[in-house]
This record gives structure tokens, C-alpha cells and sequence, in this order.
């Protein structure tokens, strides 16, 4: 994401050695530790659950979106029974989602928010993959 511009440039760099993005590893660690220590964790669970669930069902859902969108593109990886399995999983992680309580919901749609306006504010304008994209 950093790469692309959706992220400052000085969470692009990686470590030489492990080869993975460690300023951004550190910073998040940071607020994970700090938050671990003033948060409260029944908050915590619920909202690990309710954006790992909206992630997953997005992902089921884009994979349904690709083989219609782009059916002759190469696939890395196969899914059984893709027409069966990827509208199981949406629609389950959303039954799920629903199960957990308003504030948790409430929460949700405020992370989205900021999420969505950092990406309208920075990240839109900096996408180096949608300005390779512009006629």
C-alpha cells in the first residue's frame, strides 16, 4: 500500500535484511502495545471480530466480482465450488457481524470513516496505480 502511495513514503521501506516493511511493523506495535494496556479487551475482540469479518466477506465477494469482471484472468489459486463457497462465506460472516452488539457497530463505522477519509484525502491523490490508470 505504501508502494501504491496510499501510505506515506516512509512506510514503504523495508529492512534489508528480513525483507519486510519495518518502520510500519514498529509504529504499529507501538499502538497495539499502548492500546493493549488502556483499552478495554471485550471492545478489543469485538472489533477484531467485526473487521476481520467485513475483510473476509469482502474478499469473498471480490472473488466473486473478478470471475465475472475478468473471467480469463491467470488464478494463483483455485477455489472449490467458487459459485457456492464465496456467497457461503459473505453471507455468514455477515450473519455473525450481526450478532455483535450496536457499539461495536457504532465503532466499526467510525474506523471506516476516518479510513475511508484518510484514503480521499491522502491516499486517492498519491495512487501511483490510479495515475497509471488515467487516460
Amino acid at each position: 500500500m505504501a508502494r501504491d502511495g496510499l501510505l506515506p513514503p516512509w512506510a514503504a521501506r523495508i529492512s534489508a535484511n528480513r525483507r519486510v516493511p519495518y518502520i510500519t511493523t514498529i509504529v504499529t506495535g507501538v499502538f497495539v502495545a499502548v492500546w493493549a494496556l488502556i483499552g478495554d479487551a471485550n471492545e478489543t475482540y469485538n472489533l477484531t471480530n467485526i473487521g476481520t469479518l467485513f475483510a473476509f466477506a469482502l474478499v469473498s465477494a471480490g472473488v466473486l466480482v473478478l470471475r465475472l469482471t475478468e473471467p480469463a484472468r491467470p488464478r494463483p489459486f483455485r477455489v472449490a465450488w467458487v459459485w457456492v463457497v464465496a456467497p457461503l462465506s459473505v453471507v455468514l460472516c455477515v450473519y455473525v457481524m450481526f450478532g455483535l452488539p450496536g457499539e461495536t457497530w457504532i465503532r466499526f463505522a467510525v474506523w471506516l470513516a476516518i479510513g475511508l477519509a484518510l484514503y480521499v484525502g491522502y491516499g486517492f491523490k498519491h495512487s501511483k496505480i490510479r495515475q497509471r490508470e488515467r487516460p
